[in-house]
């Protein structure tokens, strides 16, 4: 605004001023009032624009100042009423429980043996301000794990009740189970406890973990190996088992893994499952096991090749699937090659019965990167049931001075000179004397004994002798003989009734089994057989303590013979036994002869060979061929 604006202003005032004093009534008495002073904070020259009403500046700083205030106030609030919370929760709440409070302590040995007793004793101790209802401990075992008052009764899970736990109380609870494991195995226990709190349903649950290593193994095993075998040479390993449990082992098996390249011949005993399961069954303390086990390896010269054995607990019966591990080793040996490689070839036979014949061969190859001249064999036969006589070689000669076969350059001339990878055979034979020739009822193994011989050359002329040597056995195996016969006139029982059978009326018959065994003992061997429907079980058995026994829910009889050791008795029986039965013949049957038992058959298992024994008998009828006083025609039903 300019000054000529501002006089203007300021003479119209002064004008309106004096109209408004000519107008006022000089008698009037006017007194001042005394008004408050007010600061409206207004700018006294128009020009004047650093006011704090019209800053803008100022009036955003006051603002912002504003909000914050609010902020830390709000914070304020809500850090004193979380305390307020607090402060009842700690010392005035009775309703909240804490899983933290609640103290779970084990005591307990950190290391024991394999199949020792395991004792925990676990402390509970409530240290809220509620009571624990309904509190139980549960405790999760490995598997494995038996109770140490039922040996035979698994226990992968125990439990028990504990008494309700007020403010500040505490309970003890011991506990007891059998532990199995590994050498140096560390078994993992849980604990839990489970509890209620007042006006909840709800289960809450705390729980802890107990280590406990095993030091050493609830089964010794030691496998005797050779530290080196000669590549496709026959060798037997040896292994023994030994239970170091103070308590029985229930349900043992034992399984060998081979490595590539074994070639498995027999073991003694014989496995259960395939070449490499045995079930042990039960082993009581201190009990010991032999296997052996004999095979051969092939491979590279300087391979390694390794075993395993695990043995355990398996509930199947002998499949291999072992749930708890008692124990396990490894074993290495070193593959080597011979110079010249000599085997003997049997036909994937073991064993051999008296009146048997072999046909066997002889192999060799060059190895070497070298040749040989002059080589020979010579195979060496040792056994007192071969027969002399039998002793043949296609091109070989027999040498009956020294019982054995000889090969060389004047039989086979290629054996005079070998270049590197050269390979030859021949092939042999020769029969076992008959079982009337085996002295006291018990016959020596065959062994078979094979010598190389040559001279090796090297290229810069260099010689040296080279000899290689091969081991064979063969095991001579039972003759077991098995008869079975039925009879009337004959026999340890009285029979009566009608002979021929007679429709309606009641006969009786005995049967009789034998079982000759002139050589080597067998072992779990037993006689099955199966009765016919209208055939009746008398329960007479002769001689008393022979275990026949009948299973009328199949009409099964079994006579279980156990072991039955050999006898020098020639063609004796060794074992004997007979029982009764009865026949009422139907209609349906007339003119017949009848069945009276069927499905006969013996097994067993040569303790020396480890084979298996299978032998059957025909059915038996009423056509009593094996009584010497029956006659013709009485086998058949009449009316």
């Amino acid at each position: 605004m300019d000054k000529l604006d501002s006089f203007d202003e300021e003479e119209s005032l002064d004008r309106f001023k004096r109209r408004l004093e000519r107008n006022i009534p000089a008698s009037l008495n006017l007194r001042p009032t005394r008004l408050p002073r007010a600061d409206f904070n207004v700018r006294r020259n128009w020009d004047d624009e650093g006011t704090e009403l019209f800053d803008p500046a100022l009036k955003k700083a006051k603002t912002g100042g504003g909000w914050l205030n609010k902020f830390f106030l709000g914070a304020l609030i809500f850090f004193l009423a979380t305390l307020a919370v607090a402060v009842y929760v700690l010392f005035y709440s009775t309703n909240i429980v804490s899983a933290s409070n609640i103290d779970l302590e084990v005591k307990g040995p950190n290391q024991l043996r394999s199949g020792d007793e395991l004792n925990l004793e676990t402390t509970i101790r409530n240290r809220n301000k509620v009571t624990l209802r309904d509190v139980s401990i549960t405790i999760t075992y490995p598997a494995g794990t038996v109770d140490s008052l039922e040996t035979a009764k698994d226990l992968p899970l125990w439990r028990q009740t504990v008494a309700d736990l007020n403010p500040g109380q505490s309970a003890m609870v011991g506990s007891r189970a059998v532990i199995y494991g590994a050498q140096n195995s560390s078994q993992k226990i849980v604990l839990k406890i489970e509890y209620h709190i007042p006006d909840s349903n709800a289960i809450f649950t705390k729980e802890t973990e107990y280590q406990v290593l095993i030091g050493s193994g609830t089964i010794d095993l030691s496998y005797d190996l050779p530290a080196e075998i000669n590549s496709g040479k026959t060798f037997t390993s040896d292994l023994k088992i030994t239970s170091n449990s103070k308590s029985v082992l229930r349900q043992v098996a034992l399984k060998i893994e081979y490595p590539l390249g074994f070639d498995f011949l027999s073991a003694d005993p014989s496995p259960t499952t395939g070449e490499q399961i045995w079930y042990l069954g039960d082993l009581a303390p201190g009990v010991s096991r032999d296997i052996k086990i004999t095979g051969s390896l092939s491979g590279a010269s300087e391979e390694l090749k390794s075993f395993k054995v695990t043995i355990g607990l398996d509930k199947t019966g002998g499949t291999g699937d072992i749930s708890s591990e008692y124990g396990s080793l490894f074993k290495t040996v070193n593959l080597k090659k011979d110079f010249v490689s000599a085997t003997i070839d049997l036909r994937g036979k073991t064993s051999l019965a008296p009146g048997d014949r072999l046909e066997g061969g002889i192999n060799w190859t060059n190895n070497l990167p070298d040749k040989v001249i002059n080589g020979s064999l010579e195979l060496f036969l040792s056994g007192s049931l071969i027969d002399k006589r039998t002793v043949d070689s296609r091109d070989g000669f027999y040498n009956s001075l020294t019982n054995s076969i000889i090969w060389d350059k004047t039989t086979i001339a290629s054996l005079g000179l070998l270049t590197p990878g050269d390979i030859g055979q021949s092939n042999f034979s020769f029969t076992t004397l008959p079982l009337s020739a085996v002295p006291g009822g018990v016959a020596s193994p065959i062994n078979l004994r094979l010598v190389f011989k040559g001279t090796r050359v090297t290229s810069d002329e260099f010689s040296e002798d080279v000899a290689t040597e091969v081991v064979k056995s063969l095991k001579i195996g039972t003759l077991v003989k098995f008869a079975s016969g039925g009879s009337y006139f004959v026999g340890p029982f009285k029979n009566t009734g009608p002979l021929p059978p007679k429709v309606g009326e009641e006969t009786t018959y005995t049967i009789t089994w034998s079982v000759t065994n002139p050589t080597n003992p067998v072992k779990l061997a037993k006689v099955t057989a199966k009765l016919p429907l209208y055939v009746k079980w008398l329960s007479a058995i002769a001689p008393l303590d022979e275990k026949v026994i009948y299973d009328k829910n199949n009409n099964e009889v079994t006579w279980n013979l156990g072991q039955v050791e050999p006898s020098a008795s020639g063609d004796l029986p060794t074992r004997q036994a007979s029982f009764q039965l009865s026949i009422t013949p139907s209609l349906s049957q007339l003119g017949e002869a009848v069945e009276l038992l069927k499905s006969i058959n013996f097994e067993g298992e040569d303790a020396v060979t480890g084979e298996k024994i299978n032998l059957s008998a025909p059915v038996i009828d009423t056509r009593l061929s094996a009584d010497p006083s029956f006659s013709a025609g009485q086998e058949k039903v009449v009316e």
